[in-house]
């Protein structure tokens, strides 16, 4: 019998195409992190000590269990508030692996893994041998999707979210419930160290292009391009032409990859940007006129460049707009 479980569509992988396939379902990185969660919990019905061994704790600087430091995020015994972790990471994180890709998108949540492992064995040389543990807040993909929510509301402030809600209300919901269960223990250095963790996500979203309305205060790393994914703000011959820019822009909107327009975790097109009626009446007309193809060719260079996050609330609003118009064009 066949397996069900296929590569990718292209035997050279692109940027924004999934890791594989399972069935007609992409499995894309954050679907595949998920995923790796639920074999964990079947993994812990059989045999439970298996949290022990991936669960960041004392003994990755004891005994050597150096794996810890990127397996904790899938460490977690099967629960009803896990399931519903898993959920929240999955619909947030399409929305910056829609712009990201599914490595670019990977390599940030690695590095923001490592780093809070760090941070975490640091708060817990302060602590040891007196109270709680500070891996104690190390809740699976709790954490982890906590800062990505955080990260989406960043980027995305205008996307909706349940019942309209917008998506900054929500994230700042979640993070104040998280904060007040910490603060009803008194346990400040847990909290400072929450907070700490959030800001790791958020300074590792700036390092990829991206939080680009963020205040100047924050820091951006400067983490290798080859890493990150970002390009030299030199012009790239390649890229420029607005004939070539459109045939981009098409592409992108078919296949939903890195630098099409982000579309919200909760299915709705449009809903991670600004609303398309906030662009100027020149570029939501149904026609594009050469001045139209000129602005989606300097936009299309912009994130060619410096990334989907160096892009403005306006500039994000009319390539959306624009993108839109091109599939009715080719829908009809």
């Amino acid at each position: 019998m066949a397996s069900s479980v296929k590569p990718s569509r292209s035997s050279n992988r692109g940027p924004g195409d999934p890791w594989f396939q399972i069935g007609t379902v992409d499995v894309t990185t954050s679907l595949l992190i998920p995923l790796l969660t639920v074999v964990i919990w079947i993994g812990y019905a059989i045999s439970p000590s298996i949290i022990t061994t991936i669960w960041l704790s004392r003994d990755v600087y004891q005994q050597g269990f150096v794996w810890q430091i990127l397996t904790w995020p899938i460490a977690e015994a099967p629960s009803l508030g896990g399931a519903i972790g898993l959920f929240f990471f999955w619909s947030f994180g399409r929305a910056l692996e829609q712009t990201l890709g599914p490595t670019r998108y990977l390599r940030m949540l690695v590095l923001d893994t490592i780093a809070i492992s760090i941070l975490a064995l640091a708060f817990d040389f302060i602590r040891y041998g007196n109270g709680k543990s500070a891996f104690e807040i190390l809740s699976g993909l709790s954490l982890l999707a906590l800062g990505v929510a955080v990260c989406v509301a960043i980027e995305f402030p205008s996307m909706q979210a349940f019942f309209g809600i917008p998506i900054r209300f929500l994230v700042a919901g979640f993070v104040a419930i998280n904060a007040l269960q910490i603060i009803s223990v008194r346990d400040w250095l847990q909290l400072i160290y929450l907070a700490l963790a959030i800001a790791v996500c958020v300074v590792m979203l700036r390092a990829f292009g991206m939080g680009t309305d963020l205040p100047s205060w924050v820091p951006r790393v400067p983490l290798p391009a080859s890493w990150t994914g970002l390009r030299p703000t030199s012009r790239s011959s390649s890229s420029t032409g607005s004939g070539g820019a459109v045939t981009k822009l098409k592409n992108r909107a078919k296949r939903g990859g890195s630098g099409s327009v982000v579309t919200g975790p909760w299915g709705e097109q449009g809903t991670g940007t600004a609303s398309p009626s906030a662009a100027p009446a020149s570029v939501r007309s149904s026609a594009m006129t050469k001045a139209d193809r000129e602005e989606e060719d300097r936009l299309l260079d912009k994130i060619a460049q410096e990334g989907m996050g160096s892009l403005s609330s306006d500039e994000k609003a009319r390539l959306e707009d624009a993108s839109r118009r091109l599939r009715d064009t080719d829908n009809r």
